[in-house]
């Protein structure tokens, strides 16, 4: 996040920086190489890094998709949380219909292809 300081000015203080690294659960990892960590692992630390900037508007593209279920619903209870609290908008693209009660907002959009049983897929935009 170092690097990320050079480059842009006025990202999260570093108060802010630690409890986004804490309910990550990331705090351990900060030296660690991107071949190190698991697959769960660098999808956190890629959400610290969205985060980072301090964005108005946050984008996940499946953010909870390699992780477990406690922690894909601490993800998306902090993003909820950052987004309240911050005033900020955030639009979550996913699969995944267990994250719709942390969203204010839904709206599956059928994709072109079908799946195995020949059921149309559908992409849920989430927004809080």
């Amino acid at each position: 996040m170092n690097l990320l300081d050079k480059v842009k000015k006025n990202n999260l203080s570093p108060q802010k920086r630690e409890q986004v690294y804490h309910s990550l659960g990331i705090q351990e990892l900060m030296n660690s190489f991107p071949s190190e960590l698991s697959g769960g692992q660098r999808q956190r630390v890629a959400i610290a890094k969205a985060l980072y900037s301090d964005p108005s508007t946050i984008l996940e593209d499946e953010p909870t998709a390699s992780l477990d279920s406690e922690r894909a619903f601490e993800v998306m209870e902090m993003l909820r949380k950052v987004t309240t609290e911050n005033n900020k908008t955030t639009i979550v693209v996913t699969h995944d219909t267990r994250l719709i009660d942390y969203c204010e907002r839904c709206t599956a959009l059928p994709m072109e292809d079908c799946n195995k049983n020949g059921k149309l897929n559908f992409i849920k935009f989430c927004c809080f």
